[in-house]
């Protein structure tokens, strides 16, 4: 599991707070969640900062943090942090983030630490939302083996058994997104090619789409009715070509490649339950149900459910009880109370 730098306050009262923060590609969540309850007591979200430097953005971050630290006083004892940038948990660093070059090399965990005087923990944000989603189940339906399946702009999994995460060695199993799916195939942001996020992901729509779009009688030309090719995104595809032919045939081969991804984690990992969420899900003609049809087809249909959570707050949510079951550095209890 992910190291962390402190051990937390005890919580014999219950009166504790935890707050826990995803880091996403677009946006930063906040949510601060008490001793026990699973629904935020206090939520927050703000657009991913664009300051001059990494750091600049960094310490903004985690000023909103120690607004929220500062607000409940000595009441918090732990923050969570689900991170979208692929991380080295061992030293708290980013190792890679594809939209946000500039901060490789950021020692964000140490900034975190230094800056709040708390025990802070990171995880994929994608192991974070299974978490939670595990933690939301009532405890007589929580599954030995819980996978998540999360297609937003990319495309990730996450897999908890036992009420604990498996996180592998690094922190990164279940990787779905860079699984080799195309040899050869289309340049990834990670800087390999052919990775499944490349088709299954609102990046993979989007490049199908064009791809699509270029083959057209009139070319882009056509296309440009939904806006400038390099402007697109799956969520504006889907508001304004949902009629269109190639763009119902991107959504489906986005699909397609979801539920062959979907596949192999239950080859890989025999759960009882596979949670699928994601911004995507909620193109429900174009995408859902070609996936579901996918899904039956690969006889996946009776693992498969959507969130319990709100999608948008469950890998924060997931933070802050990985958070709140800290008890000494690289351990969680298996269970919260």
């Amino acid at each position: 599991m992910p190291k962390n730098k402190a051990t937390p306050l005890g919580d014999k009262m219950g009166t504790k707070k935890y707050v826990g923060v995803d880091i996403g590609g677009s946006k930063v969540a906040f949510v601060v969640l008490t001793a026990n309850g699973l629904h935020p007591i206090e939520v927050h979200r703000l657009p991913l900062p664009r300051k001059r430097t990494a750091k600049t953005e960094a310490m903004e971050i985690i000023g909103q943090v120690g607004y929220l630290v500062s607000k409940y006083r000595d009441d918090v004892a732990a923050v969570g942090v689900a991170s979208a940038p692929v991380m080295d948990f061992a030293n708290g660093t980013i190792v890679r983030w594809g939209s946000r070059p500039a901060w490789k090399g950021i020692p964000l965990q140490n900034l975190f630490v230094e800056s709040l005087g708390l025990p802070v923990l990171f995880d994929n944000d994608v192991n974070l939302t299974c978490l939670a989603e595990w933690e939301a189940l009532p405890r007589s339906q929580r599954p030995k083996v819980l996978v998540t399946v999360a297609i937003g702009t990319g495309l990730g999994g996450g897999v908890v058994i036992d009420g604990t995460i498996f996180g592998g060695t690094h922190g990164q199993a279940a990787n779905l997104g860079h699984i080799l799916y195309i040899p050869e195939g289309a340049d990834c942001p990670c800087g390999s090619n052919g990775c499944l996020q490349t088709v299954a992901s609102g990046l993979g729509i989007v490049r199908l789409a064009r791809s699509f779009a270029a083959q057209l009688p009139g070319g882009f030309t056509i296309a440009s009715q939904l806006g400038r090719p390099d402007s697109w995104t799956a969520y504006s595809l889907a508001m304004r070509g949902a009629d269109l032919e190639w763009v119902q045939r991107a959504f489906v081969r986005a699909a397609e490649a979801v539920a062959w991804g979907m596949y192999q984690m239950r080859e890989l990992f025999d759960p009882d339950r596979i949670v699928v969420t994601g911004g995507v899900m909620n193109s429900r003609e174009l995408f859902v149900k070609p996936l579901m049809r996918c899904a039956a087809g690969l006889g996946l249909s009776s693992l498969v459910t959507g969130p319990t959570l709100q999608q948008d707050l469950s890998a924060a949510i997931g933070a802050a009880i990985a958070g709140r079951r800290l008890r000494a550095p690289g351990h969680f209890d298996e269970q919260t109370n």
